[in-house]
């Protein structure tokens, strides 16, 4: 086939002529072809380099708009950072759990301060600004006073909901919260569930609250809690439901949904504990009495259907008994299965509403050796935003926090496991786990106390996965030649 060389008006020459070598047609409009279109720069941007970009290289889209070619990043672990210096009279007794604000860049954790005097622990809340490596706290806690520990979500944009109980004969509470940065600005306290004394009472106890969904300008939180009294006054029963948040103190709360059913044996009542994992596409998981049901949110509403029983599950309640975490990309289900031998984590698919049992993968024996029999060694597992799996431990009382880094093979069945890497050199926790989080860029965050018995200091630590600047959302193409920094880049898409 011959090759043809389009053809231009030249205006100022009066002439038809072929396009001159090095220039190029812009075409406003679609161009529709028959056949086939070759070239050496088809579908070509023109960015600024942003550092040194080699021929054929790959190349990224940075926040700025510019071009830049993937490099690595090795596994780090940042400098500690204090969110409460101990003093005689206060000091770090446990931390409870903690999420991520994606919008503020915050991190926010519940934790509980040792009592200057009887049994009552002041349970707090308080957020970081995570810059780079490091996280920067409010060392002004926000006081829930010291009953309950606060259940809490955000909704990703500075927002927030909690629930918390200032004595065992007060109503159910909620709050709502923003951030701004490390400020947490709270809302009017208004009563959630109502406490009514025995007989036929209602005590309502163990809240837990979830993000769900933002739909429009409104976000959906998913909370839960125990609600009825003693078997004299006619047993206890689980209430969910959904709370549509439109800003401060502008909420709706949905009708309270009735899961499981009444029970009166201490051994049953003590089986109820909400547990609310989000999924995606307005579903949830949530522990029900030792079984897992996957729920869905019917659109534009409060309304959510309550799914049938996964008794297969293996993982806890509470922050200290392996709970799961869900990871969207994948939809895999991941727990801590280290109460037997040998330890390891229980890996699921989540289908529709079934919950299937994909593999369990032992965990490193140097790990196994600490949690066969023993106390420590039984961390927490999460998965990173670039697909990680994160094992974070303790090898003994006030000693090393570890972690160890796995990476699924194609089939997701097994997983190759890093050496471990030290975070902490003194660190610890109540019940022997630390804390962690999942945030950004690969990164995750553990939270855990420092120091020695009774002068305990509240810590956390940043840590970098080891990746790449690549993600699934910013590659770009390749670049057409070699560019230094600054200078224009073709690069071909």
């Amino acid at each position: 086939m011959v090759a043809r060389i389009p053809l231009i008006v030249n205006s100022s020459a009066e002439q038809i002529q072929e396009l001159p070598s090095g220039d190029s047609i812009s075409i406003p409009g679609d161009l529709d072809v028959t056949g086939t279109v070759t070239g050496n720069a088809l579908h070509a941007l023109k960015l600024t380099a942003d550092g040194t970009i080699a021929a054929n290289a790959a190349v990224v889209l940075t926040s700025a708009g510019k071009a830049k070619t993937i490099s690595t990043v090795a596994e780090s672990h940042g400098t500690a950072s204090t969110f409460l210096s101990h003093t005689d009279s206060i000091q770090v007794h446990a931390i409870n759990e903690m999420v991520w604000d994606a919008g503020q860049n915050v991190v926010l954790i519940n934790w509980a301060a040792k009592p200057t005097s009887g049994s009552l622990y002041p349970r707090n809340m308080t957020a970081g600004v995570l810059s780079g490596s490091s996280i920067t706290w409010n060392t002004t806690p926000v006081s829930f006073g010291n009953y309950l520990t606060p259940a809490f979500a955000v909704n990703g944009e500075g927002g927030g909901l909690a629930l918390f109980r200032t004595s065992g004969t007060t109503d159910l509470l909620y709050k709502t919260f923003t951030l701004s940065g490390s400020t947490m600005t709270m809302g009017t306290q208004t009563t959630l569930s109502t406490y009514s004394p025995s007989p036929s009472g209602n005590s309502p106890d163990r809240p837990y609250c979830e993000y769900l969904t933002k739909e429009g300008s409104s976000h959906y939180f998913v909370v839960g809690y125990r609600t009825g009294y003693d078997a004299s006054s006619g047993g206890m029963v689980m209430k969910i439901r959904i709370v549509k948040w439109d800003g401060q103190d502008s909420v709706t709360l949905g009708t309270e949904v009735q899961v499981g059913s009444v029970v009166t044996s201490n051994s049953d009542r003590t089986k109820i504990h909400a547990r609310i994992l989000r999924l995606e596409d307005d579903r949830f998981l949530l522990h029900d009495s030792e079984v897992y049901r996957v729920c869905t949110r019917d659109a534009g509403t409060t309304n959510f259907r309550v799914g049938f029983a996964n008794s297969s599950v293996t993982g806890g309640i509470g922050e200290d008994n392996n709970p799961p975490v869900y990871d969207p990309r994948t939809k895999t289900l991941l727990t801590a299965d280290t109460g037997v031998d040998p330890s390891g984590i229980v890996v699921f698919d989540v289908d529709g509403e079934n919950i299937n049992l994909r593999c369990k993968i032992n965990l490193p024996s140097s790990v196994r050796a600490l949690t066969n029999g023993g106390t420590f060694g039984k961390g927490h597992v999460r998965m990173t935003d670039k697909g990680q799996i994160v094992y974070s431990y303790f090898d003994g009382s006030f000693a090393n926090g570890k972690q160890i880094i796995g990476t699924f093979n194609g089939a997701r069945d097994g997983v190759a496991w890093g050496a471990a890497t030290t975070y902490s050199t003194n660190a610890g926790n109540l019940g022997v786990r630390p804390r962690i989080v999942k945030v950004n860029d690969g990164k995750v965050v553990h939270v855990y106390y420092s120091g020695s018995s009774n002068n305990e200091d509240g810590k956390s630590v940043v840590s970098q996965m080891p990746s790449t600047t690549l993600t699934e959302d910013n590659f770009l193409g390749f670049s057409a030649a070699g560019y230094s920094n600054g200078n224009t880049a073709s690069i071909s898409v």
